[in-house]
């Protein structure tokens, strides 16, 4: 979009904007970074707090992500959301929801204030202070209307359960379990899959599997970034699947040995030769099981191990040779090893076969703008796959990377910015978004904010981001010259 990027004032109002449009499209991935963006401008806004909260994450089923907005709407002062024309009603019925849940006895509060005049909160209230109830229309015409409406699937559980109803309970224990790790609300699907595990030990006439816990307690922990419990969980799953006949012979457990060797290969864990050994034995008894050369490929890239990852890689690409993203990775590889040409052979191959893949038109797009050539044409592939998938830290960052390398550091201070907000959202940070972002800032002769980038960037350089050796020598580099430029000063 036009405008003057330096002007604090027009950035906001912008995003704000950009945010209330993305919320009407429905595109949850749009609307959150600029919402997000607008706060960091603007922190104490509540308007802009409850499209994030409500609008933007609750009405798209990302709980998790709702509860912090929205909480702190809470704590403000009833006066103050009723001037930002906040509905405190609906504020109560999104945190009873949320808050139920979690199975948090707080829940009963919240449905308490919005009863009156929501059918659905008296349901809920009465369901969790065990009122009785005469019938369950509200809840179950919801149901019928919002089957994967996770909310009302908990409030299921504590109809059936208050109901003595423990067969259909048992049943839904399970489901809601699985259809929380399809959303990722992993505080959820632990709670439930835990109360499964109770009543399976309460009552082993109930048709719950052990397999089934274990291997919804992995999904789970995995989701809630425990990749120690994760793992116990895990090799009781493959186990457990073994000893039931749990499997089937649609080669599950095959897929279940390769997210087994993907956690061992966790930064935290850093299982790799174990991880290496389980691959090489799956695929000494299933040859021609590209997936598992493909995860091979993998682990040798966590170690930096780029011959052996990029021999693994070719091998899976040999058995699935119309696996685009076999073809991309394979780029990705060469070009680590900075065989450059080929990584840009391949990518374009990759396009040919499919215009619109986004990690190639970024990968290619970088690779030009590094490099300083084509920097129109990196742009423009740059560009589309940001349009695919807005939200996108590397995406931005590369589009910010393409911008400083045109000289037009005013449009790459807005989109690195942009990737660091989303990264402060992100388990793995990357140090080249904040390397990139000081390198903005010290152009415009901002030296304090690039000196907060830089050491931002060596805080950050760890785990699988972690820059190859050298890097951290330039970038200290970096901060003596703009110390020196000071002095000098």
């Amino acid at each position: 979009p036009p405008g003057d990027y330096s002007a604090g004032y027009y950035r906001s109002n912008s995003l704000w904007k950009l945010a209330v449009y993305y919320v009407g499209k429905k595109n949850v991935e749009a609307a959150s970074l600029y919402a997000l963006r607008f706060l960091d401008y603007h922190p104490d806004s509540l308007g802009a707090r409850y499209l994030l909260g409500a609008g933007v994450y609750f009405e798209n089923g990302r709980y998790n992500e709702s509860l912090p907005h929205l909480m702190k709407l809470d704590r403000m002062p009833a006066s103050d959301l009723k001037e930002a024309g906040i509905d405190t009603e609906r504020l109560d019925f999104l945190l009873g929801q949320i808050l139920m849940m979690r199975f948090d006895p707080r829940a009963i509060t919240y449905f308490s204030r919005c009863k009156d005049s929501n059918p659905l909160a008296e349901q809920y209230w009465m369901v969790l202070t065990n009122q009785p109830v005469k019938n369950y229309v509200p809840l179950l015409e919801f149901l019928r209307k919002h089957p994967d409406h996770l909310p009302a699937r908990v409030a299921l559980l504590y109809a059936l359960e208050q109901q003595e109803k423990y067969e259909a309970y048992a049943d839904e224990l399970i489901r809601v379990s699985t259809l929380a790790a399809l959303r990722g609300e992993s505080d959820t699907g632990l709670k439930v899959v835990q109360r499964a595990r109770e009543l399976r030990n309460e009552r082993p006439d109930l048709k719950i599997r052990e397999f089934d816990i274990h291997r919804l307690s992995w999904l789970h922990l995995m989701e809630s970034d425990n990749p120690h419990r994760a793992l116990i969980e895990a090799r009781k799953a493959i186990s457990v699947g073994d000893a039931e006949g749990a499997w089937g012979p649609d080669q599950k457990r095959a897929a279940a040995v390769e997210q087994l060797a993907r956690l061992l290969a966790n930064e935290e864990i850093s299982g790799f030769d174990e991880a290496r050994q389980l691959l090489l034995d799956q695929v000494g008894k299933i040859p021609d099981r590209h997936e598992s050369y493909m995860m091979l490929s993998l682990v040798e890239w966590r170690q930096h191990r780029w011959e052996a990852a990029l021999k693994y890689m070719s091998r899976a690409r040999e058995l699935a040779p119309n696996r685009l993203d076999y073809l991309f990775l394979e780029s990705v590889l060469l070009s680590e090893q900075g065989q450059l040409e080929k990584a840009e052979e391949g990518y374009r191959k990759v396009l040919t076969a499919n215009s619109r893949f986004a990690p190639a038109q970024n990968s290619l797009g970088y690779l030009l703008a590094r490099e300083g050539k084509n920097l129109d044409e990196a742009r423009a592939l740059i560009e589309e796959a940001v349009q695919q998938e807005p939200s996108n830290a590397a995406y931005r960052d590369s589009l910010g990377w393409v911008y400083y390398q045109s000289g037009q550091y005013n449009l790459a201070r807005f989109h690195l910015e942009m990737a660091a907000t989303l990264m402060k959202h992100e388990q793995t940070p990357s140090p080249e978004v904040y390397e990139h972002l000081g390198d903005v800032y010290h152009k415009l002769g901002m030296p304090l904010r690039a000196l907060e980038a830089y050491r931002e960037a060596i805080q950050v350089n760890d785990g699988p981001g972690k820059r190859p050796p050298g890097w951290l020598e330039g970038i200290q580099g970096k901060i003596r010259r703009i110390k020196g430029d000071a002095g000098n000063g």
